[in-house]
């Protein structure tokens, strides 16, 4: 799987995968490109299923919880912890 490659046309598999990716990297990533980074979060949480995949959800909803500004970083943020109790 390329890391550049659009997370759309990406199986369930690669999907979680990519989601532990960005989610491994995100401290380093978004020092670079916190636009990038906060556009991949929302690809990969649209496409995550959060009753199969609670804890990784949660820590992806946290990260785009960092990188995200406003009604939707708090949206982010409860998201996180929901999920995160339910883990």
């Amino acid at each position: 799987m390329r890391a550049r490659r659009s997370t759309g046309a990406l199986s369930h598999d690669e999907v979680v995968l990519a989601a532990r990716i960005i989610v491994g990297f995100s401290s380093q990533y978004r020092l670079i490109a916190q636009t990038e980074l906060r556009g991949r979060l929302e690809t990969v949480l649209a496409q995550l299923d959060a009753a199969a995949q609670p804890a990784l959800v949660a820590s992806a909803s946290q990260k785009l919880s960092v990188v995200t500004v406003g009604s939707r970083k708090i949206e982010a943020a409860q998201r996180a912890v929901e999920l995160g109790e339910a883990a």
